[in-house]
């Protein structure tokens, strides 16, 4: 037998769960979730991890996600195609048309980073001249060293010779080995390995519009592709989905005006502002910058990461401290088995205006053993 509630029940119970849910019951909330997904040949456990990460993005639930490292067309298609029911409108630089990836057109290379054309520039032109300044031996000490000295000394080989930014992008991501090099930049017989420039993707919920990728520095070639997505997403709003450069030692841009990353992760924040300003928007981003905090918590002992890009945000008018106050734990953890680095806080979903009522963040989708990337997640409550 079915009970009815009486009108007066109805209203208590309402009631209730406006004190305990308020957005949910009122409709009023949405959770966007920013994700580094590692997916490059240089992050151990690429494979095994791979096959996790769309389990864990349907588990995790939000109503919009920004994932950045997604480089590779064939991991795009991975995950949209496992979650195509729950996150039916997606977008990326590779996208063409309403949540539809590049049409597929059979080839012997189009469909990968690397023409053969560009690997035998590499061994006849960019080879020699990385042996010839020295470059070769600096290799040996350190990677990024070596980066660094093929950028600079090397720059007109790079660009005089036909070795698209694409190429080089994937060989510096693919790092990690010849195998994983000839695996993933250069395969034939119609693969499905269309390099994704900044390696950004949204999905969502709900509908997307006026989606449009930008790089950072239009017409300049980059060893690492940084741009954004900004789109509109249905009831939430303006969102920037992004994936700021890393500010390592040695700087290995061979067709960019600035000396450091430091530099360019300024310039980068410099060109949100410019097209945002203090409108209302969101930031969704591995912003690869965060602040220095004491704790006893180990966790929460968080060492600064690129102290002065985290400063002009914050000059610009984002609120960079709430993650610290409502979380705080590193999002770049040297307790993840894939980091050989200390503990960092640099992903983040930045609010900037008074679109939201109530905004609250905590980290997510930081599964251990196996870990699903070198990055966790953070994801934000939004509530109008």
């Amino acid at each position: 037998m079915v009970e009815i509630l009486r009108p007066l029940d109805v209203l208590v119970v309402v009631a209730a769960l406006l004190v305990i849910f308020p957005g949910e019951a009122s409709g009023g909330c949405s959770t966007v979730t920013t994700f580094n997904a590692g997916l490059a040949p240089r992050v151990d456990k690429y494979w095994d991890r791979r096959d996790l990460i769309a389990d864990a993005l349907a588990a995790e639930g939000a109503d919009v996600l920004c994932l950045q490292e997604m480089w590779f067309e064939d991991d795009m298609r991975h995950v949209i195609n496992d979650l195509k029911s729950m996150y039916p409108h997606h977008y990326s630089p590779l996208h063409t048309g309403k949540n539809k990836l590049k049409d597929d057109s059979w080839s012997w290379f189009a469909r990968s980073a690397c023409k053969a054309s560009e690997l035998s520039a590499m061994i006849f032109y960019l080879l020699p001249c990385a042996i010839s300044k020295g470059c070769a031996k600096v290799f040996s000490e350190s990677s990024e060293a070596g980066l660094g000295c093929v950028a600079s000394k090397c720059s007109k080989t790079l660009k005089d010779n036909s070795i698209g930014p694409n190429c080089v992008s994937c060989l510096v991501i693919s790092s990690s080995g010849v195998l994983d090099i000839t695996d993933r930049c250069h395969k034939v017989f119609g693969s499905d390995l269309r390099m994704n420039p900044s390696g950004l993707m949204v999905m969502s919920k709900k509908p997307l519009s006026n989606s449009i990728y930008k790089p950072y520095f239009e017409g300049r070639d980059m060893t690492l592709h940084r741009g954004f997505i900004q789109t509109e997403v249905e009831g939430v709003g303006t969102m920037m989905c992004s994936h700021l450069t890393s500010v390592f030692d040695h700087y290995w841009e061979y067709d960019l005006p600035f000396s450091s990353y430091a530099e360019q992760s300024l310039a980068e924040i410099d060109v949100i502002h410019q097209r945002l300003g203090t409108s209302n928007h969101i930031l969704a981003a591995d912003l690869n910058t965060g602040k220095a905090v004491s704790s006893s918590d180990p966790a929460k002992n968080l060492t600064a990461e690129a102290p002065e890009s985290i400063a002009r945000l914050t000059s610009y008018g984002y609120n960079t401290d709430k993650y610290l106050t409502d979380d705080g734990r590193c999002t770049y953890c040297i307790s993840n088995d894939l980091v050989k680095s200390h503990n960092v806080a640099i992903d983040d979903v930045l609010v900037m205006g008074n679109a939201f009522s109530s905004v609250t963040k905590q980290r997510v989708l930081d599964q251990k053993n196996p870990s699903l990337s070198d990055h966790y997640g953070v994801r934000a409550r939004l509530c109008s």
